[in-house]
């Protein structure tokens, strides 16, 4: 699905008191959108059960309206052309098409779909609109409830039936329709289907003409003032004449898929092959104010065509993106040296993916040149490479060429069906590593092998068959040593920047300290620790200077181990809770140089930044849509990069205040280790030091406390878990408009041409025939208060703790001995005095003089 927002905005219209304003909404996956013809509104529909229609001001981005009567899911939406009335069309399994008044949140009429609908298109004159679907072609008029009055769904008022006519199929009875166009007069509508036809139906709603596309498919069709644009499998893109179906031009192709053009130096990767695959172009809108066609493919590509002259048709942007679930991001590290060796600008990180990819990026917009190649360039003239039409990839490299046969696989995938274009398990990068001098990088696969040029490093390599091997890149990638001391998969390995140590963790609950030693025999790493946990330790950040190494695991709790001894010297639980109070782990970990400030990846798809020496949450956010797989800081410490198994990297900016927090803590050498000796120095001295009274105490404490405690007394709103991120995280590249507009690159020199001519599309006339048209109460039950008191109880606590007197209560039917019904006190009094010489005379451990007794009989007396 794509939509474009028409350029000429005006002002936002007032709207009634209806509108929910700057409502806080949580949205479901977005399934389709459509901007109204003015461009002020922007309707989005949901998918999922109960889904929602949300009508935004472009202008304001404030939800304005929402609607909701489908159970299931929301396959299209579409305004009118005056933008009063919005259609909405539900899923398969819900059946129904919605005409609302959006404004109003009235559903004006309704009916229902039986078959599966694929498309909706509305006339230019909005009198009636057209759906498109699996031998299905309707048209519904509306020219009966533009102006009457709806009721909202289960209220009492009547909604209108929406009544709608079949069109003639024909011999097309059959056929798949996909996607559909009305002409700007309404005397037309242009519709594909799945098997390569354009189709074009008359007023009278029967087909007047096709033309086969020659093509496996047809997905989308666009309609422009010369030509009907016809988007098809293998990256094909037709024209055609709009009265009489003749063929005009055929666009270029894009690059073969595993070729891109846009690679650093000298190592482009061709595929001049017969058998080379081409995406398909899924979806595709025009806009007729710039003349531009942007279309979307199946390797998730995006391309900008300027189609002024179709002939002469080039590609003026160009986004090249992952085509499936991406596995992680490396930073490139920033050149050492200036031998000219480091080919990549500071700040570049790489992305690899299931589809067999890795892409180098770099957002910033003042790069325009890229450094020269190694000197093994082939062609001269390829040394510099000047800045392409998409300027945030710098370079990709296919390191599982067999991952390109998902995109084109007719024989065993219904292309047109959803989910065609996943890759199987067994393909794409899992795992990639760059060397500490940025020049060289080893990969992993699903399948178990490993890709490296020839370096001076040793290779480490886990999985989940428990065992962990390491090899000698120098000695030809020689098997130095096989390790199997876990008992379940092994999820992280690390080494120290000298590799003297190497830590692993894994399934088993367990993380393995190992020291490197050097013998005859060669270099073997031998395990000195071994430290138990109570859930899957899942990732590791490792801090070299502080000699210490923070764990995630599946309890919720951050751990720091000492690499010395092994053992543990912090833990505690974070603060997982989010907006919706569900309760998540944390499954990746990025530190910042001082191990302190750590970036880490939740299972409920969110990214979260901790300050681990006070163990606060400073930022949660989230935005992907499927599980994060992995979160890295950049070296500028003011950006946080994610990925998703939905394809998306996300690049979040960090606040000024986490930024400054950061480097401040760099330049005062911070590390957790120094914080935490600081805290125990503290402790002991306040143990040791003799303290006579609570102003000597302060005073002390006063004089030992270290700058870091200063730093958290006086920093402000460091507990605060409001969110850190910058306000502007649009995600956007940050690329100047003006500069990439005007570097318009012809492609067609580079691209495939096809050998076609106005002969092979002949259109079909079709001879046209005429048609018609538990409560708890006071207690029942009381006793003397002498029969309370304690036998050993002297006078002095009784006259330490006087009771006051309590007024007499009525007392109930049941009494005990010693007391008489309400009214006769004087029997009370006697009763007393026959009680208290008995109650004394078991007192034996303690004498007590006569006079005391009779003074606290008396005491008593009062009492009662």
């Amino acid at each position: 699905m794509a939509g474009l927002m028409p350029m000429n905005s005006q002002d936002p219209s007032s709207l009634g008191s209806s509108s929910p304003g700057n409502k806080v909404i949580k949205p479901k996956p977005i399934s389709c959108l459509s901007f109204s013809s003015d461009g002020q509104f922007l309707a989005i529909g949901e998918t999922g059960h109960q889904p929602r229609i949300l009508i935004f001001e472009v202008a304001t981005q404030l939800l304005v309206s929402e609607l909701q009567g489908h159970k299931f899911g929301v396959q299209a939406v579409h305004f009118s052309p005056n933008s009063k009335l919005l259609v909405s069309l539900g899923f398969q399994h819900d059946g129904f098409i919605h005409v609302w008044n959006w404004r109003t949140g009235l559903q004006i009429s309704s009916n229902k779909v039986t078959t599966k609908v694929n498309a909706l298109a509305f006339s230019s004159d909005g009198s009636f609109f057209v759906t498109a679907g699996l031998r299905h072609i309707k048209f519904w008029y509306l020219n009966d409830v533009s102006g009457k009055r709806g009721g909202a769904s289960g209220s009492g008022v009547t909604i209108q039936v929406l009544e709608g006519r079949s069109g003639l199929l024909g011999e097309h009875k059959s056929c798949n329709f996909v996607d559909a166009m009305c002409s700007q007069d309404g005397r037309s509508t242009y519709v594909v289907t799945s098997n390569g036809l354009l189709c074009l139906f008359n007023e009278g709603r029967a087909i007047e003409k096709w033309v086969n596309l020659r093509a496996r498919g047809a997905y989308s069709i666009n309609l422009t003032e010369k030509a009907v644009v016809c988007a098809c499998t293998d990256g094909i893109i037709r024209l055609f004449e709009p009265e009489k179906l003749e063929y005009t031009a055929t666009l270029p192709k894009p690059s073969p898929v595993g070729a891109f053009e846009g690679v650093m130096g000298g190592d482009i990767q061709d595929d001049d092959t017969p058998n080379a695959i081409y995406a398909d172009v899924l979806a595709s809108q025009y806009d007729a104010s710039t003349g531009s066609l942007v279309c979307i493919y199946s390797d998730r590509s995006l391309l900008v065509w300027d189609i002024t002259d179709p002939n002469n048709a080039v590609v003026t942007r160009s986004h090249i993106f992952h085509s499936d679930s991406v596995w992680g991001a490396e930073v490139v590290p920033p050149a050492s040296t200036g031998d000219g060796s480091h080919r990549f600008p500071p700040d570049t990180f790489l992305t690899y993916s299931s589809d067999g990819s890795i892409k180098f990026w770099n957002l910033d917009e003042n790069i325009s040149a890229l450094p020269p190649p190694t000197s093994d360039a082939k062609d001269p003239e390829q040394a510099t490479v000047k800045s392409n039409i998409n300027g945030e990839i710098l370079r990709a490299i296919y390191a599982d060429k067999n991952c390109r046969s998902w995109i084109q696989a007719p024989e065993t995938q219904d292309g047109m069906e959803p989910g065609f274009n996943i890759v199987p398990l067994e393909c794409g990068v899992r795992s990639i590593k760059i060397s500490p001098d940025g020049r060289y990088l080893a990969s992993g696969d699903r399948a178990g092998n490993l890709s490296d040029k020839e370096s001076p490093y040793l290779v480490a390599t886990a999985g989940r068959d428990r065992l962990l091997h390491i090899f000698d890149a120098l000695n030809d990638y020689a098997l130095i040593q096989t390790l199997d001391d876990h008992s379940s998969s092994i999820t992280c390995i690390r080494f120290t920047a000298d590799g003297s140590r190497m830590m692993s963790c894994g399934a088993d609950k367990s993380i393995i300290f190992r020291n490197c030693q050097k013998g005859q025999d060669g270099i073997t790493y031998q395990p000195y620790h071994q430290a138990p946990g109570r859930a899957t330790f899942y990732d590791m950040g490792l801090h070299d200077a502080g000699q210490t190494i923070s764990v995630v695991a599946g309890d919720r709790r951050f751990s720091i181990f000492t690499l010395d001894s092994g053992k543990p010297i912090k833990s505690f639980k974070a603060e997982t809770k989010g907006d919706d109070h569900e309760v998540c782990s944390m499954t990746h970990i990025s530190l910042d140089p001082t191990g302190t400030i750590a970036a880490t990846a939740g299972s409920d798809k969110s990214v979260r930044v901790y300050d681990l020496l006070y163990e606060t949450c400073l930022a949660h956010v989230i935005c992907h849509s499927e599980l994060v797989t992995n979160v890295k800081f950049m070296h500028t410490y003011d950006r946080v990069i994610s990925t998703s198994a939905d394809g998306c990297v996300l690049v979040w900016r960090l606040s000024k205040e986490v930024t400054r927090r950061i480097l401040s803590r760099i330049q005062e050498n911070v590390t957790l280790q120094g914080y935490l000796k600081a805290k125990e120095a503290e402790k002991s001295l306040a143990a040791s030091t003799p303290v006579s009274s609570p102003h000597q105490k302060t005073t002390v404490l006063k004089r030992t406390t270290d700058k870091l405690v200063n730093e958290k007394a006086t920093a402000a709103g460091r507990a605060s878990t409001a969110s850190v991120m910058s306000d502007d995280n649009d995600l956007r590249s940050e690329v100047s408009h003006s500069r990439r507009n005007n570097q318009a690159h012809a492609i067609t020199r580079d691209l495939q041409e096809e050998n076609v001519s106005r002969e092979d599309f002949a259109p079909v006339t079709i001879k046209q025939t005429t048609t018609t048209a538990r409560t708890s109460g006071s207690r029942s039950r009381v006793t003397s208060s002498i029969s309370k008191t304690p036998l050993t109880r002297s006078r002095q606590n009784s006259v330490s703790q006087p009771q006051a007197p309590k007024p007499l209560s009525p007392v109930p039917p049941t009494i005990r001995s010693g007391t008489t019904p309400h009214g006769q006190p004087q029997k009370i009094r006697s009763a007393v005095k026959e009680k208290v010489p008995s109650l004394h005379t078991t007192k034996t451990s303690t004498s007590v003089p006569p006079g005391h007794r009779l003074s606290d009989i008396a005491d008593k007396r009062k009492l009662l």
